[in-house]
């Protein structure tokens, strides 16, 4: 239902949050996406 889907939206932006320290991390500078 409704809700599993939002756990999934969540659960994505929250893969997105992480990929996006590492490439911070990595690089050392702003990735183009927020």
């Amino acid at each position: 239902g409704p809700e599993l889907e939002e756990v999934g939206t969540l659960r994505i932006l929250e893969d997105l949050r992480n990929l996006r320290d590492e490439w911070i991390l990595s690089s050392g500078k702003e990735p183009m996406f927020p």
